[in-house]
């Protein structure tokens, strides 16, 4: 069984998603390591397109019925996952999936909308 213990060290994915059972014949260990670096970058490129998906679901959610704060929000997530797309370093990526992370869960948490109703009322 080959580990991705890149992966594990950093939290990346759940140890049970990362181990891997490889089968080679005459132990060719190149493929092995080819096969454990493919599969930890398609890991790697889940966890960021499902983190893509979130900030957008909870921008949805926090800026509803505000068609300026959703578009802003969109084009600044698009902004941000488009400029950092060809970052290989696992670390750097690391680093900014947790910024994402961090950003959603203060979107979510955080944010709140409120309403002028009159001269002197706002409504939640």
């Amino acid at each position: 069984m080959v580990m991705c213990t890149a992966l594990k060290k950093t939290g990346y994915v759940p140890p049970r998603i990362c181990s891997l059972k490889i089968f080679s014949h005459g132990g060719n260990t190149a493929i092995e390591d080819s096969l454990v670096l493919v599969s930890c970058e398609l890991l790697r490129t889940r966890k960021v397109l499902k983190l893509f998906k979130l900030l957008h679901r909870t921008r949805q959610e926090v800026f509803k019925n505000d068609t300026r704060a959703l578009e802003a929000a969109r084009q600044k997530i698009n902004e941000e996952f488009k400029n950092n797309q060809n970052e290989t370093s696992a670390e750097k990526i690391n680093e900014l999936l947790k910024i994402a992370s961090d950003v959603e869960v203060i979107l979510r948490t955080s944010v709140i909308q409120a309403v002028h109703t009159d001269s002197d009322k706002i409504r939640w």
